[in-house]
C-alpha cells in the first residue's frame, strides 16, 4: 500500500453536504468539512469539521456573498493549512454558486499552494442548476476563474447533466445521490491509482505528472461485458457523465491522458484497442499514462476510468 497522503475537503454547505454522502473509513483518506455555518456543519460526516469566519459571520453563514466566504477563510486560515497537513493530495469539494464555497475555495487553494508548491491540489467543482438563476451561475463562474489559477486540475460538474443521465421523474435524493455517485468515483478512483498494486502499475510520479497543471479534466468511467464489452464500457462512460459538456466541446485536442482496465481477465490486444479508442476520442493527446488491474469481483466485466487534462 501506499503512504501517499490524500485530505478530501468540503467546502461551504454544498460541499460539507457531498463529503458526508460519500465519507468512509480509510487510513489513506482524511475526510474535513469547513463552514461558515455552524449549524451545518455540526451535521457533517468527517474526520475534521472545521468552523470559519467565528468574528466574520458569527456562524451564521455567507449568503451569495463570496466576499463574505473569502474574508471567513482568511480569517481562518492557518486553522485551515494546520488541517490540510500532512498531505501529498488535496481535493477540494464545493458546489458553486454560494458565499462560503465559492468565496473561501479559492482562497484556501491559493494558500495551500503558497504554502507547498509540490503538493497535487485537485478541486471538483459543482455549478448551480439553470432554475438558481443567473446571478448564482455568475458567482459560480467567476470563482471558477480565480480557482484555476491555483489548483491543478480541477473537474467541473453540470448539475443541469443530471436530469439528462436519469429518467424524467426522479426526486431530488436521486439527483443528489446521482452527483454523489460521480463524485466518489472520481475519489476512489484516484486512491485506487495511488494504491493499488497492479498488472501494469502507474505510479504516484506519472499520476502526478499527468494531473499537476492539468487544467480542466474530463473524468469517465464505463464497465461493459460480453463479446462487445469494450466499447460497452466506452458507451458508459461517456452516457453517465455530468462533466461539463462546454470543455469537452470547446477543447478538440487534450494534453494527456491517464486511463486504466480493470478485470478478473483482460489481454494486451484489448488494453491497445482501449488505448487506441480513447486516443481518437481526446484528439491524439502526446502523453498517455495507463495502469492495469486484476479485479476478481468484476468477473467477465471490464472496467474502463479516464482522467483527459487539457493542460494549463
Amino acid at each position: 500500500m501506499s503512504r501517499v497522503k490524500i485530505k478530501v475537503v468540503g467546502v461551504g454547505g454544498g460541499g460539507g453536504k457531498i463529503i458526508s454522502r460519500i465519507y468512509n473509513k480509510n487510513k489513506s483518506i482524511d475526510y474535513i468539512a469547513i463552514n461558515t455555518d455552524l449549524q451545518d456543519l455540526k451535521q457533517c460526516k468527517a474526520d475534521k469539521l472545521l468552523q470559519i469566519g467565528k468574528q466574520t459571520t458569527k456562524g451564521m453563514g455567507a449568503g451569495m456573498q463570496i466576499l463574505l466566504g473569502e474574508k471567513s477563510a482568511l480569517e481562518n486560515i492557518q486553522d485551515v493549512l494546520s488541517a490540510t497537513l500532512p498531505s501529498q493530495v488535496i481535493i477540494l469539494v464545493s458546489c458553486f454558486g454560494g458565499g462560503t464555497g465559492s468565496g473561501a475555495t479559492p482562497l484556501i487553494a491559493k494558500k495551500i499552494k503558497e504554502r507547498d508548491k509540490n503538493v497535487l491540489l485537485l478541486s471538483i467543482i459543482t455549478l448551480p442548476f439553470s432554475f438558481e438563476g443567473s446571478f448564482k451561475r455568475s458567482i459560480a463562474l467567476r470563482s471558477l476563474e480565480r480557482l484555476k489559477d491555483f489548483s491543478d486540475a480541477i473537474f467541473v460538474l453540470e448539475n443541469d447533466n443530471i436530469t439528462k443521465n436519469l429518467e424524467k421523474q426522479v426526486t431530488i435524493k436521486e439527483s443528489f445521490a446521482f452527483c454523489d455517485d460521480f463524485i466518489s468515483k472520481i475519489v476512489n478512483s484516484i486512491l485506487e491509482l495511488i494504491t493499488s498494486r497492479g498488472v501494469i502499475n502507474i505510479d504516484f510520479i506519472d499520476i502526478k505528472n499527468s494531473l499537476q497543471n492539468g487544467g480542466q479534466v474530463y473524468f469517465a468511467q464505463g464497465v461493459g461485458e460480453g463479446e462487445n464489452r469494450i466499447e460497452m464500457a466506452i458507451s458508459d462512460a461517456f452516457l453517465k457523465n455530468i462533466t461539463s459538456v462546454d470543455l469537452f466541446n470547446k477543447i478538440k485536442k487534450f494534453n494527456s491522458v491517464l486511463f486504466s482496465v480493470a478485470g478478473d481477465n483482460f489481454t494486451l490486444q484489448e488494453i491497445s484497442q482501449i488505448s487506441d479508442l480513447i486516443k481518437n476520442k481526446f484528439g491524439n493527446p502526446s502523453k498517455i499514462y495507463f495502469g492495469a488491474f486484476q479485479d476478481k469481483d468484476l468477473r467477465n466485466k471490464l472496467k474502463i476510468t479516464i482522467f483527459a487534462c487539457s493542460g494549463k
